[in-house]
């Protein structure tokens, strides 16, 4: 009598091994060797036709025996795709499977689920997957470096890690519009793979999912798709969350995120060394866990006013950061947020924060002051029980000197005016403020705060035109938008505490936050404030001719004139004056200005 042997766990089947059987004879019985559970026989054969097939599940004091009765005579073949799945206990879960089976593999449709590493390293060649599987497993299909194509049911949802990674032969891939989530490195090391869509259904992919020889694959690029950096920030344009690269790939200085993200997820930046910069848009709710980690060229950070939550060790380790803005919107600060932060010195928390976790600001060793609103002391002494000694009141911070701090501001509107020479008090001439970012710094350029805000539409549209230089519509503005006022009086605050304005054609962007504080009742308090022009004050730098001599430069020129190349996503009030800021202490470097 020849014994097929089954490994299994308390629970269910997990391998099966086939090297001890022989020829199967017509007439004999086979024992198949269980050590727990039972085997739920299921199995289709294309080319075979088994006549009959008896079987019996017999117990002793030792172990359950499952005894089959072969009637017809049949080769090893037969066994092999007999037992070509394993099942759980409950038949809906395919969870291992006869690894030296070759050839086409059909699942069954009474099966809901593949299981973690259920095909792995298997031989098949074609694996066809039923509308009635719902999830794909963890490497599920890893190792099957035989599988040249796979049809996956069109009702399956997830698609696990690595799920089909190594799959050397894989040449394509149909994901149906069912699936929402794709893993982290699913296709990683497809090397001959030259086809995989990727449905609107899609909301998250994983790190790493696409990465082919270490790339992008072409086939992927300008199909609909953004994919970020080498190796892949990837993501479909619709319902988009952001997922990052490797880190080993990405080698940016700087990043835009793009408009549309809702969120950062865990460790997306995770390791990036060479970020110095990124802007996040005003549609990120959350920055999650691990996020920028490690990114210890990390000088500076403009957390939008969108963001809720920012999660444990986002900003693990980011040595050179200094300055910190929470905006009004946070109101969770995870476990170890800025850990080890070692060069921060000073951090403005709203009181809009219920929740800051444990060690969020450990291993700051020169933090010297965390920023809060009057009245909140008692709470952020709850909240902060190790860091009492650093909270200042926001009103006491703005009598500490202030001497030399630096306001940068940039203004996108809706339109331009009829008359440039018009004074702010003629509102009728006026564009009205579509969006307002600002830096202010201290006399060496360390950032001390960041401002980013939409203006929530009231009274007005914003005219196609203008949507077409800054990208921000209407709709757009009211579902990311705060009110005026509110975007006024944040950005009025580090106006009080600035010795100087500065911007690329500040007259402008003057009258429009004067036209839009005359509107709100207020004086224009920003008139008469001490302010340098970058447009201005390079000029002559630049040499730009025209009919009248030298043109004003535009930002993007004078940008290119210092360093030899352009900065992305230009009319972007944040990445417009973050390039302005640049500009401004190179001028003030090679004393321009």
């Amino acid at each position: 009598m020849s014994t097929l042997k089954i490994l299994s766990d308390t629970n269910c089947i997990v391998r099966c091994d086939f090297e001890e059987v022989g020829n199967i004879q017509a007439g004999e019985f086979y024992k198949l060797q269980l050590k727990k559970g039972c085997y739920i026989l299921e199995f289709l054969v294309e080319d075979i036709v088994i006549c009959s097939m008896d079987y019996t599940i017999e117990t002793n004091d030792e172990e359950p025996l499952l005894r089959l009765n072969i009637k017809e005579q049949a080769e090893k073949k037969i066994m092999e795709r007999l037992f070509a799945f394993v099942y759980s206990e409950d038949g809906l879960t395919i969870v291992g499977c006869n690894k030296s089976f070759e050839g086409e593999l059909i699942v069954p449709d009474s099966v809901e689920h593949i299981a973690n590493s259920a095909f792995e390293d298997s031989k098949a060649t074609c694996i066809h997957i039923p509308d009635s599987v719902t999830s794909i497993g963890d490497e599920a299909f890893c190792g099957c470096s035989g599988l040249t194509s796979v049809t996956i049911g069109n009702n399956v949802t997830s698609m696990g890690n690595r799920a089909f990674k190594n799959c050397s032969d894989l040449v394509s891939v149909m994901i149906p519009n069912s699936v929402k989530s794709i893993g982290d490195y699913v296709f990683e090391g497809c090397d001959r793979l030259t086809s995989v869509n990727i449905p609107n259904s899609v909301t998250k992919i994983g790190i790493g999912a696409f990465l082919v020889n270490q790339k992008i694959p072409e086939f992927l690029k300008g199909k609909g798709y953004n994919f970020f950096g080498s190796g892949g920030l990837t993501y479909p344009l619709y319902n988009a969350t952001l997922f990052a690269c490797m880190p080993t790939l990405y080698s940016k200085s700087s990043y835009i995120i793009p408009d549309g993200i809702k969120e950062i997820c865990d460790s997306a930046f995770h390791g990036c060394s060479t970020l110095v910069s990124v802007i996040i848009p005003n549609s990120v709710t959350k920055i999650g866990d691990f996020a920028f980690r490690g990114c210890s060229g990390l000088t500076s950070i403009a957390i939008p006013n969108s963001v809720k939550t920012i999660g444990h060790g986002a900003f693990d380790e980011c040595f050179r950061l200094t300055f910190v803005t929470i905006p009004n919107s946070v109101t969770s600060i995870g476990e170890m947020a800025f850990h080890g932060c070692s060069g921060l010195i000073s951090v403005v928390i709203p009181n809009s924060v219920t929740s800051i976790g444990e060690d969020a600001f450990y291993g700051c060793v020169n933090l010297k002051e965390i920023n809060i609103p009057k009245g909140t002391r008692a709470k952020f002494e709850e909240m902060l029980p190790d860091q009492k000694d650093k909270l200042v009141v926001q009103e006491q911070m703005a009598k500490k000197g202030t001497k030399d701090r630096m306001l940068f501001f940039d203004t996108e509107t809706t339109g331009i005016p009829l008359n440039y020479k018009a004074p702010s008090s003629d509102t009728q001439n006026w564009p009205r403020l579509v969006q307002l970012a600002w830096i202010l710094t201290d006399k060496e350029g360390n950032r001390i705060h960041t401002g980013n805000l939409i203006v929530k539409p009231n009274g007005f549209v914003i005219p196609v035109d203008a949507t077409k230089v800054h990208g921000i519509t209407t709709q757009k503005a009211k579902e990311e938008g705060i009110p005026l006022s509110e975007v006024i009086e944040q950005f009025k605050a580090d106006l009080d505490m600035a010795t100087f304005i500065v911007g690329h054609n500040i007259e402008f962007d003057k009258k429009i936050v004067g036209a839009e504080m005359i509107r709100l009742g207020m004086k224009d308090e920003i008139e008469k404030r001490k302010s340098y022009c970058t447009m201005q004050s390079s000029i002559d730098f630049c040499k730009i001719p025209s009919k009248y001599g030298y043109k004003y430069p535009k930002l993007q020129e004078l940008y290119r004139k210092l360093f030899g190349e352009n900065f992305g996503d230009a009319h972007n009030a944040m990445s417009d004056i973050e390039a302005t800021e640049k500009c401004f202490w190179e001028l003030k470097k090679r004393k321009l200005i």
